[in-house]
């Protein structure tokens, strides 16, 4: 039984919401581990340690989802509270996948139990099992009394943590088991990594950083502010009438995410806020695509979207400064008009393609492609143009066309995507990591990438050039087991000899590939 509550001002001096108690046996209806070995309970008093549930103490998490999204969560442990004898930890938030906002800690026995107003189990009062942190590796966890579902303590590793290295467990939650919660708990840390999956959406909690007793580790920051100035490249001098945006690519369905967006002042200053410090693109709109003065331009000063620098901020900036493109505004003329498509998807157009249209190194017209990938740029004297389309997750395509004495219809574009894609059609599911060589190889301008992974994980390959200096990120979220294929394009690269690299949890592959001009 755990004690009466006339002890709770003394054990919260002594250890904030962890509260004492007695064991409770698996006869009571409450949690209780078996382990595999010899088939007794487990009395750890070191459990404690794996979770330091003391208000103040604070966690921020990156999450991503294997459905291109990413955000930040920070818990933080404000209060204690007394409910039926028992003191709970009130939550800012719920811990990463884990149900419930009042949690406890059982110091003997090392249980984590989260207060329900319906638990599952009739015996327990009030309380929803989490997981039990004196589990040792292979030891289960029996959700209920008689009960046939289990968590499972899968692994007890030592690992580094913030530089330090730490005592760790992997725990499989037997709360919510159709979820496969997981959650690593390390020494003196708490919940460093955290997954779940639900129906063909994986998604993943890594700490980044956290507040324990008073000593802040790692980045506890989840949002920051972003702002600069946007001037023309050619004087320099504050460009108006225009609005700047944060975007992001999901990867997985080719989706452009518009994280934040902010007109630009009169005197060209811009201030973005609620940035996550993630990667993205940075970009500079015109307010009026026929009227403006400028073309779209990224971040720091460029067309293309794979020169653009892509922007990781670990703390707010104030010197973001995006040098924009001048459009030679025309009166009169004609129009170009149609439509961009996908290439591998010719029915459905393709939304949030930049159209620039170009005489030698001026920029006559510029547009975006609507909903329908609908398109129509105007105001064109007769003459040759340059026309190039891109848009982010795609490779960009360039084609010269003439305007003689009326207006250009059906000037389709089909563009091929970066982005990764999945490859059906194979009978068994890879077992283990695998990074195919490059098709073809040599190659110029485009090579595909190939790679296998066994079970849901976050993945990450990157190219690398000859002095080991990364040249681009293609693969960086998580993806459930499967064979992928994503497509490299060698513009604006040189000649050479390069690297790829594909990383995941403990597994690492490198392979060379060959550019000939």
């Amino acid at each position: 039984m755990r004690k009466v509550i006339f002890l709770i001002s003394f054990i919260s001096l002594v250890s904030g919401c962890i509260f004492l108690s007695g064991w409770k046996s698996l006869s009571s209806g409450a949690g209780a581990i078996i382990p595999v070995s010899d088939g007794t309970d487990r009395v750890d008093t070191n459990a404690i340690k794996y979770f330091p549930l003391q208000t103040g103490n604070s966690w921020t998490y990156k999450v991503i989802s294997s459905a291109g999204d990413t955000s930040f969560t920070k818990i933080i442990v404000l209060s204690d509270t007394v409910i039926n004898g028992t003191a709970y930890c009130k939550l800012s938030s719920q811990l990463p996948f884990l149900p419930g906002k009042l949690v406890t800690l059982d110091s003997i026995t090392g249980n984590i139990f989260s207060y329900s107003e319906n638990p599952e189990c009739p015996f327990r009062n009030q309380e929803t099992l989490l997981d039990s942190l004196s589990a040792g590796n292979g030891d289960k966890i029996y959700k209920c009394s008689g009960s046939l579902q289990y968590g499972q303590c899968l692994d007890t590793l030592s690992e580094f943590i913030f530089g330090v290295k730490r005592e760790t467990k992997m725990m499989l939650s037997p709360a919510m088991p159709q979820l496969k919660l997981m959650n690593r708990f390390a020494e003196g840390v708490g919940i460093t990594y955290a997954s779940k999956s639900e129906g063909n959406i994986s998604t993943i909690c890594n700490l980044t950083g956290c507040l324990i007793n008073g000593v802040v580790t790692g980045d506890t920051s989840t949002l920051v502010n972003i702002s600069g100035k946007v001037v023309y490249s050619d004087n320099h001098l504050p460009a108006v009438n225009g609005y700047v945006k944060a975007l992001r690519l999901n990867r997985t369905s080719g989706e452009i995410i518009v994280i934040d967006s902010a007109q630009i002042n009169s005197d060209g200053i811009y201030s973005l806020f609620s940035i996550p410090t993630d990667n993205c693109y940075i970009v500079a709109y015109p307010n009026s695509e026929e009227v403006s003065d400028f073309v779209a331009t990224y971040y720091p000063s460029t067309v293309d979207w794979q020169t653009a620098e892509k922007v990781t901020v670990n703390t707010s900036s104030n010197n973001m400064m995006i040098s924009v493109y001048r459009k030679s505004v025309q009166q009169n003329g004609y129009s170009i008009s149609g439509k961009v498509y996908p290439a591998q998807n010719n029915f459905n157009g393709l939304k949030d393609a930049n159209i620039y249209i170009k005489q030698g190194n001026v920029y006559r017209a510029f547009c975006k492609s609507g909903v329908n990938g609908l398109y129509s740029a105007n105001h064109l004297l007769p003459g040759t143009y340059t026309m190039v389309v891109n848009r982010i997750g795609y490779f960009d395509f360039t084609q010269n066309i003439t305007i003689s004495g009326g207006n250009l219809e059906n000037i389709n574009f089909f563009l091929i995507s970066t982005f990764i894609k999945e490859v059906s059609g194979y009978s068994n599911q890879p077992k283990n990591f695998k990074l195919a060589q490059n098709f073809p190889n040599p190659f110029n301008p485009e090579t595909i990438i190939r790679f296998e992974v066994p079970k849901p994980a976050f993945v990450s390959l990157k190219v690398y050039n000859s002095l080991g200096k990364e040249i681009s990120e293609l693969v960086n979220e998580m993806k459930q087991q499967g064979i992928y294929e994503v497509d490299f394009s060698s513009k604006n690269l040189s000649s050479g000899v390069y690297f790829y690299t594909l990383s995941s949890e403990d597994y690492i592959e490198t392979k060379r590939m060959v550019i000939i001009r």
